[in-house]
């Protein structure tokens, strides 16, 4: 440690008075810098300490502290002859995880400084906290009371305690809050946020907000070290600002005020996140000051006639430094001359899923359909299986869009600004969003950009397979993906009245399109598709004999795919020659397990680009779910004239006209499920009855094009303007 050159203040210079002598810890820091000018300022002399660089190996902050006299005599005469000691050293990294090396800075630091105060005999230790120490509290106050929520904040809880337990002097425990100026990086991402569509607060929209000029604390710290300034736990005076007055001095144009329920969701699952990845937590605590503020109780400071010398017009010129490099006038741009910047088109759509399997899937021919009428669509999801072969099939624009399909807050974050930055860039009239994570992070984008029209597609509930604390945050999701929303369509009548039910719809009514489905069904494609699979012969290449009695299962093989029972109802005795054979990805361990003790009985053809295989050498398809929106397999079933056994679960009984296409059980029930199996089995009159039936109702209620043109009215009625295009061939842009 060593002591660089003092400087002379003007005021001693002038001959005023005697100067005060004060050691500076951390002055050429942030803080430490700005307070050696304050007190220059006022007439005291700064003498700046170069802090020790410190390395702990445990938590126990009092005996790092104690392992440490040499190192605090050594400081302790670095201390003798001043007046007051400030120490504005430390990490100040608030998303920083290492415990250790915070503890060491912001805990064993101010205990080594407080005890070579004591040592040294300097009258009177100024620690710089921070307002942190008292987490969401909901007034802010010069109490002993801390909360814990980061390793950041519990290491400047940590520095408070050992202060208190090794300067017996007059100890000054101040409190900043979020301390601003403009090179601060704090600052600049605040400023950020204020001029984007995230600008946003809740009622009520004057909450104070505890935010603080970088010179105004300066000033503070300087005031403290003085004979006649109070002692203890200080906090810094509120300088007046509100969560709507701080982000409209720092550069916000509109600011939203979102619902108190959407912000404290958002907040609560960013803080879930951050129990299982750590810096995700000051960010929680980020977001609830931004949006609901904190009160702050009189401070010391104001008692003792102390004031911020820099008023609102500091703020304003913060404002103005931030929003512009060097004081440069902003250039004006004209309208041609915008980047990235274009009209909106009225006959523009952006379709939004989360993985490419469902793009894939469920939404075959739906884009080539739109384009072929001239609309300018774009698909944004994640890159995976498929995504190519649904550009080439469909002829429209793909974006690459990584969303996760679990929660995932960090890389949530991340997909959020990409879906803004997309919006803002193709400007589409309409958003068509479904799968629960896509729709949740582009319809919020879509809000935020101002998309006219906002359409939740609901394919499915997640949260009815699912309970506790996981259930109430997928029914969150729901509800704000609801809101940010125009129009909310269900795929099913009784996914329709379990959205109501449950009171997931933001007031909105849910619309269902004809029958049903999102997408309906190629009838034409299908049968083309079975017709061309020789039935025996793929058979044979699967070891199955042609008169065994096989039973198709579709999907991804998970438990809330009804996998189990439909393993339970595969071993009844009456099913004891059936073979099943099932088509999808594996997702669950324990429903590959279940799969495996049928033997040789089950056969897993695993991802394939269609199903006609499997309809052609199936004699039924059974789909045990748990939950469905509305099931496009049971459709393409149909298509080949296969009849389904499907259970009562919302989505999937409405695919399914009992006794009529197929036979529908009771969710979960195992063997009610077998029963159905084993009448089908035992009767092909009756397998080929409903079968044919089954195609009829898929020709009649859900074909491709009676879905898309319905989409496509809703689109219009909702405000997009009708393309003047040709209908294209449909089935050569669909089967490409």
């Amino acid at each position: 440690m060593t002591s660089p050159h003092t400087s002379m203040p003007p005021a001693v210079a002038a001959g005023k008075r005697s100067p005060r002598r004060v050691a500076v810890l951390g002055a050429s820091g942030f803080v430490g810098g700005a307070v050696v000018k304050a007190l220059a300022d006022q007439g005291d002399l700064a003498v700046p300490i170069r802090a020790p660089r410190l390395s702990v190996q445990s938590s126990d902050v009092s005996l790092e502290v104690a392992a440490r006299d040499d190192v605090v005599a050594l400081l302790a005469a670095e201390l003798s002859g001043c007046d007051a000691v400030v120490n504005a050293a430390g990490v100040p990294d608030a998303s920083s995880t290492d415990a250790l090396d915070l503890l060491a800075a912001n805990a064993v630091l101010v205990g080594m400084c407080a005890k070579a105060c004591s040592v040294a005999g300097v009258p009177r230790f100024v620690q710089v906290s921070s307002a942190v120490v008292q987490g969401n509290a909901p007034t802010l106050d010069e109490s002993d009371a801390v909360l814990a929520f980061s390793a950041y904040s519990k290491s400047k809880i940590a520095g408070e305690v050992v202060a208190s337990l090794h300067n017996p002097g007059e100890l000054v425990i101040y409190r900043p809050p979020s301390v601003h100026a403009p090179d601060r990086r704090i600052t600049g991402a605040l400023a950020r946020i204020a001029r984007s569509p995230l600008a946003s607060v809740v009622q009520p929209v004057d909450s104070p907000t505890p935010q603080a000029l970088l010179d105004n604390v300066a000033a503070a710290v300087a005031y403290l070290t003085r004979e006649e300034a109070p002692v203890g736990v200080v906090i810094h005076p509120w300088e007046g600002l509100t969560t709507h007055s701080l982000l409209t001095y720092l550069g916000a144009r509109r600011i939203r005020v979102l619902p108190r329920a959407v912000a404290r969701t958002v907040i609560s699952a960013v803080r879930f996140a951050g129990h299982g990845y750590a810096p995700l937590g000051p960010h929680a605590r980020r977001l609830e000051m931004l949006w609901f503020g904190q009160a702050q109780a009189p401070s010391a400071l104001t008692a003792a006639g102390w004031t911020p010398p820099v008023g609102p017009e500091g703020w304003s010129a913060l404002g103005q430094a931030v929003r512009r490099p060097s004081g440069a006038a902003r250039p004006r741009l004209s309208p041609q001359a915008k980047v990235g910047r274009r009209a909106r088109d009225e006959s523009s759509v952006v379709y939004a899923v989360t993985v490419p399997s469902v793009a894939y899937s469920f939404l075959r021919g739906q884009l080539a359909y739109l384009r072929g009428r001239g609309w300018a669509v774009t698909l944004a999801c994640s890159p995976g299986r498929g995504l190519d072969a649904v550009r080439e099939r469909e002829g429209v624009e793909v974006v690459e869009l990584a969303t996760a399909r679990d929660i995932d807050v960090a890389r949530d974050l991340r997909a959020l600004v990409q879906w803004i930055l997309l919006l803002r860039r193709v400007r589409p009239m309409v958003l068509n969003a479904s799968t629960p994570k896509a729709a949740l992070l582009a319809l919020l984008a879509g809000r935020l950009t101002r998309v006219p029209v906002r359409i939740y597609l609901v394919r499915g509930l997640r949260l009815e397979s699912e309970s506790g604390l996981r259930r109430k945050v997928l029914t969150m999701m729901e509800r704000i993906s609801s809101w940010s929303a125009t129009h909310v369509v269900a795929v099913s009548p009784s996914l329709s009245d379990e959205l109501c039910k449950l009171r997931l719809t933001a007031g909105h009514v849910p619309i269902v399109i004809a029958s049903g489905s999102s997408n309906g069904v190629d009838c034409e494609r299908v049968a083309r598709g079975v017709a061309a699979v020789d039935r025996q012969a793929q058979r044979r290449s699967l070891g199955v004999a042609d008169d065994a009695y096989v039973v198709a299962f579709v999907g991804r093989v998970r438990r809330d795919k009804g996998v189990h029972e439909l393993c339970a109802a595969m071993r009844h005795p009456e099913l004891s020659t059936a073979v099943l054979v099932t088509q999808g990805d594996v997702e669950d361990d324990q429903a590959e397990a279940a799969l495996s003790t049928l033997g040789e009985r089950h056969i897993h053809l695993g991802w394939r680009d269609d199903i006609y295989e499997i309809l052609a050498l199936a004699d039924v398809l059974a789909l045990p779910t748990h939950r469905e929106g509305f099931p496009n397999v049971v459709l393409e079933a149909a298509a080949a004239s296969l009849p389904v056994v499907t259970t009562t679960a919302t989505g999937a009984i409405d695919s399914v006209q009992d006794g009529v296409t197929g036979l529908v059980v009771p969710t979960g029930d195992a063997e009610a499920l077998a029963q159905a199996l084993s009448r089908l089995a035992l009767d092909p009159t009756a397998r080929r009855r409903m079968g044919a039936q089954a195609e009829v109702r898929a020709r009649q209620e859900f074909s491709g094009e009676v879905i898309w043109e319905a989409l496509e009215d809703l689109y219009c009625q909702a405000g997009a303007t009708r393309p003047r295009g040709v209908t294209p061939a449909l089935h050569e842009a669909v089967d490409r």
